[in-house]
Parts: structure tokens; C-alpha cells; sequence
């Protein structure tokens, strides 16, 4: 592989992660690695070599792609779409990354690589979300298609960093053409004044405004789930509620540990994955021991010793 044109820039992370991996066994893993190698190598072909680097992680990985966000986003929808049968999930970011010099080998580090690996852990399976980072990126190169990616709320990760999250997909292009489809249509209406076609619409709108979205939930220890401010149970055993589409703030509470807050936008029908692991706190320093005082009539005695 051609050296990267930069040892430290701004730059585009696709990070690929095989769901479950740890739990799978031996033989299992070494198929679903050679998957993902596949859909890598099948995928990487219109990214230039000097714009390019790939690296191996625990449970998947990572691309970085420098100077290219478009390209990043269209390998990225490569790789995740041709996994032959793995799960794979898919996070992007853009930020900054630099070549450290390890001896013989040169290691890749950078707020860009570990924000990425975040995301994808982050990340319903099968859907491919980017970082407010990612799409400001490339919205500067290829507007049409940042307009495209659709809100999919804020997340936080399991280092307390908060991220503002967009579904970059087909569904989430369709979804956009769709509302724009929907609104195009009631303003036509209204401006002819068509009394059943306007009826028609609305029925179409409700039928689709009325299709519930679903949240599956992933909490250790378990916690207290709250929707829009009102309780929905304990997680577990709670693991999936039905909401009707649109924005929702997420709240899980457990007495031991700072709440987990999270606003998410789902489409009708969608399902969104919410994951979260309380960290638990350092433990506490043991203080050292205060000496009492001696009593008087000791520190008398010890005058004449």
C-alpha cells in the first residue's frame, strides 16, 4: 500500500464492527472475519490507495479515508450492505488523526478512530449511522448528499461523550423522500382546493404517522426506563417498547450511578437499539487513620523518659 499523503489530518473513520463477536466461537469468528475482509476488499476498489488506510480491530475494522467524506460514506455503504450474512455495524466520523512512530511499525491514533469505534458500537444493526462531524464534512463537499442524512438524536457512549447522531442509509434517504413526497402532495392540495383528494391525503398521512416505531433496550445493571418523562419499568426484564414516531428524550435511572439521558428520532415501523452500561465509580481511597491525642497525665510521664 502507498504511504497516506498526510501523518496527521482531519479525516473520514468507517469503523466495522461484527455484532457479538466476542460470544461466537473460534470457527465462527475466523468465517465472519473472512466476510467482513471480503466486503472490505470488494468495497475499497474507487478509493484511490494514497487516500486510503485500513486497519484490523478486535471485532471488526476500521477504514480511514483522507480528503474524501464522499467516498468514505459510499464505501461504507458498500462494506455494510455485501457482509454475506454478518452483522455488521457501521459508524463514521470525522475528526482528527495522526501516525505515531512504534518502533519498526507506525500506529494510527486519534479522537476520529476512537469517536468512529463509539458510533459503531452505538449503531442499530443494520443501519450505518454517521457523526454531526462526519456529515458537516461532507456537506461541505457534497451538500446534495448531506441534506440526505437524516437525525437519528443525540447518544451518549460509555465515556460520558456526547454525540449527535444521522442515519446515512437507504432507509434513511428513502425516509426523507417520503416527507418530502407527503408535504410536496399537501401543499398541491391545498392550493387546488380538492376536497376528497385533501381527505385521501390525510388518511395516507395518518396511516403512516400511525405506524408505532419500537425501542429495544440494553441496560446493565439493570435500571429504571422513562419515556417523555413517564416510567415504562425496569431494564431488564423490560426489553422492548412500542412509541409513536417522532422525537422521544430517553431517561434511565439507577440509584447508584448518574442518569443516562438521550433524545432519538424514529421513523414508523423503525426499531432503535438503545444500549447503555452504567460504569461503575473508582472506589473510594481509604483515609488515613487520625492519631488521638495522649491523655495528660501520659504526656507527663513521657517529659522524664
Amino acid at each position: 500500500m502507498a504511504a497516506p499523503r498526510s501523518s496527521a489530518a482531519h479525516a473520514s473513520v468507517v469503523v466495522l464492527k461484527l455484532r457479538d463477536f466476542a460470544r461466537k466461537a473460534v470457527a465462527e469468528q475466523a468465517a465472519l472475519k473472512a466476510k467482513l475482509e471480503a466486503a472490505i476488499a470488494g468495497a475499497l476498489g474507487p478509493l484511490a490507495e494514497d487516500e486510503r488506510i485500513v486497519l484490523e480491530t478486535g471485532s471488526g475494522a476500521a477504514v480511514v479515508v483522507l480528503g474524501n467524506p464522499r467516498g468514505a460514506l459510499d464505501f461504507a455503504a458498500r462494506a455494510a450492505g455485501a457482509g454475506g450474512g454478518a452483522d455488521i455495524a457501521a459508524g463514521i466520523h470525522h475528526g482528527p488523526v495522526r501516525v505515531v512512530n512504534a518502533g519498526r511499525d507506525a500506529v494510527l491514533v486519534g479522537d476520529g478512530i476512537t469517536a468512529a469505534d463509539a458510533i459503531a458500537e452505538l449503531a442499530p444493526p443494520g443501519r450505518l449511522v454517521a457523526a454531526r462531524e462526519f456529515r458537516d464534512a461532507l456537506a461541505q463537499q457534497a451538500p446534495d448528499r448531506a441534506r440526505h442524512l437524516a437525525r437519528a438524536g443525540r447518544i451518549t457512549d460509555a465515556q460520558d461523550r456526547s454525540h449527535e447522531l444521522y442515519f446515512a442509509d437507504d432507509r434513511a434517504f428513502a425516509a426523507r423522500r417520503r416527507g418530502l413526497l407527503v408535504s410536496g402532495t399537501l401543499v398541491f392540495l391545498a392550493i387546488v382546493g380538492a376536497g376528497g383528494a385533501l381527505r385521501f391525503a390525510r388518511e395516507q398521512l395518518r396511516t403512516v404517522v400511525a405506524a408505532p416505531a419500537t425501542l429495544e433496550f440494553e441496560v446493565r445493571p439493570p435500571a429504571d426506563v422513562f419515556i417523555d418523562g413517564a416510567p415504562k419499568g425496569k431494564s431488564p426484564p423490560l426489553t422492548r417498547v412500542q412509541l409513536a414516531a417522532g422525537l422521544h428524550t430517553i431517561e434511565i435511572r439507577q440509584a447508584r450511578f448518574k442518569p443516562f439521558r438521550q433524545e432519538v428520532v424514529v421513523e414508523p415501523g423503525e426499531t432503535l437499539v438503545i444500549k447503555h452500561a452504567f460504569a461503575s465509580p473508582p472506589p473510594a481511597r481509604p483515609q488515613p487513620k487520625k492519631s488521638e491525642p495522649k491523655p495528660a497525665w501520659r504526656r507527663f510521664f513521657d517529659q522524664f523518659k
